[in-house]
């Protein structure tokens, strides 16, 4: 279970008529991590942030479905 902040879990309601409950979190997942990666990428404040980036790609060079990194696990969690 993913958490915020202050420990509190995160929720999510989503549907669809036209498509199947896996495209939509497939995308909503591919999106999320892309635009993270890009946030971590740009902060030169985050002092993980060469951990973090390492960790991402590390993941993605194991998994043959991805390109250049990975956040989430094949089953939708976070990876590190």
């Amino acid at each position: 279970m993913n958490r915020t902040k202050n420990g509190k879990p995160t929720h999510l309601l989503i549907g669809s008529v036209k498509d199947p409950m896996q495209n939509i979190m497939r995308d909503l997942k591919r999106h999320t991590s892309e635009e993270l990666h890009k946030a971590i990428q740009k902060n030169n404040i985050e002092s993980r942030k060469e951990w973090m980036l390492w960790m991402m790609e590390r993941a993605g060079k194991k998994n043959s479905n991805n390109i250049n990194f990975q956040l989430f696990r094949p089953r939708g969690v976070f990876i590190a």
